[in-house]
């Protein structure tokens, strides 16, 4: 993940299956690398938006790979809007 905007202190929360995985993430412009738990068949992945940093809105690039996919999103999001994507294992 990234910021490919300008680089504003966006923040964000991720959480995999309900359970928080990381907290208060800064988003840089550099690209972080986040490994993600993932049992069973199927994940979800929701990202919440901490803040706004420093220019509204919250604006974050995903980038989503497994062993035969890789998808990546942009997310647009004001303070405390959220996203939610499902991943299947396959």
């Amino acid at each position: 993940m990234w910021d490919g905007n300008k680089e504003d202190n966006d923040m964000i929360n991720i959480y995999v299956n309900g359970k928080l995985v990381e907290e208060n993430l800064v988003i840089r412009n550099q690209k972080k690398t986040i490994n993600i738990p993932f049992k069973g068949e199927t994940a979800f992945i929701r990202i919440l938006a901490v803040n706004e940093g420093t220019e509204i809105p919250n604006t974050v690039n995903f980038m989503f790979k497994n062993i035969n996919n890789q998808n990546s999103f942009l997310s647009t999001l004001n303070k405390g809007e959220e996203f939610t994507i499902e991943f299947n294992k396959n």
